[in-house]
């Protein structure tokens, strides 16, 4: 780095121990100094939108996506109410899309194909979060049956299934020639 003339930015540079949390637990806590930074080493760190954590279990990703997901929806929903308080006419076709849409804003889709091989622990709070914006969208009932709704009136896919088209279309688009999204 030196003989290039590089420096680590201490304010942009994160550092993690990655391995099983018994091996993990003997790596040093404190700063390290490394090329004259001192940096010291955090639980977990953000690269292109994916946070992941010592273990690589992906359960801080899912967190921060759920976390900004809800907010995303419930902001929307005030909007929805008070597109409704209005009397402005506003109708389904134009509410799914515009809730996927903001939250594909907030949370980039394709950090959806790091869960390419998720357990159901992963995938329970990223359906929730489906739900919920099916029923902000929808405006039914929490006690409606909605699985059969988000498929049938908002044409989403289910979560597992929405990993594995993401992943179809990656491939087909690195297969073609065509640059990723």
């Amino acid at each position: 780095m030196a003989s290039s003339r590089l420096r680590l930015n201490s304010s942009k540079t994160e550092l993690i121990w990655i391995g099983v949390s018994r091996y993990v637990q003997f790596c040093p806590t404190g700063p390290l100094d490394i090329a004259g930074v001192s940096i010291r080493p955090s639980r977990q760190v953000r690269d292109s939108g994916v946070v992941l954590d010592s273990e690589l279990s992906l359960a801080a990703h899912v967190s921060h996506i759920t976390s900004v997901c809800y907010f995303q929806i419930h902001h929307h929903h005030i909007i929805i109410i008070i597109i409704d308080e209005y009397d402005c006419c506003v109708g389904l076709y134009h509410l799914k899309h515009l809730m996927p849409s903001c939250m594909r804003w907030s949370t980039p889709d394709w950090t959806t194909v790091v869960l390419f091989l998720p357990t159901q622990s992963l995938l329970a709070p990223l359906q929730s979060v489906l739900r919920s914006a099916a029923h902000a969208v929808l405006r039914c009932p929490r006690r409606a049956g909605l699985t059969q709704l988000i498929c049938e009136r908002l044409h989403w896919l289910p979560v597992p299934e929405r990993i594995t088209f993401k992943l179809a279309t990656l491939a087909y688009k690195c297969i073609s020639g065509q640059a990723p999204d």
